[in-house]
């Protein structure tokens, strides 16, 4: 798993990252903690990606394909997450809106 707020503090937007397959990636883990990550071109075979654990959560996906097997948004109470799918596509398994605030964004892109 790689924990963008534990990683670099607290906050980062613009992150850019191409994990492992079937890894889990975590945006906005702890309370009071905020994350951003902005997806370019292609994200593939990850297993769960959680916007907004139990603190503020954004994941952008600028064009590209991602292929996530889970999406979890808002898990806990107090939690905010927000994915922004803009002129891409996701390839989605399955989405959970948790005890938090979800926001799913979707324009000129495709979910399947």
């Amino acid at each position: 798993m790689w924990s963008i707020n534990s990683i670099i503090g607290g906050t980062a937007f613009r992150a850019t990252y191409v994990p492992e397959e079937e890894e889990e990636l975590v945006i906005g883990e702890g309370e009071g903690e905020s994350g951003g990550f902005t997806l370019k071109p292609q994200y593939d075979n990850v297993t769960t990606v959680v916007v907004g654990d139990s603190g503020t959560g954004t994941f952008n996906q600028e064009g590209g394909t991602a292929t996530i097997t889970a999406l979890e948004m808002g898990v806990n109470t107090g939690s905010s997450g927000t994915y922004d799918l803009v002129g891409g596509t996701m390839n989605l398994g399955g989405a959970t809106n948790g005890a938090g605030d979800s926001t799913l964004n979707v324009t000129e892109a495709h979910l399947t």
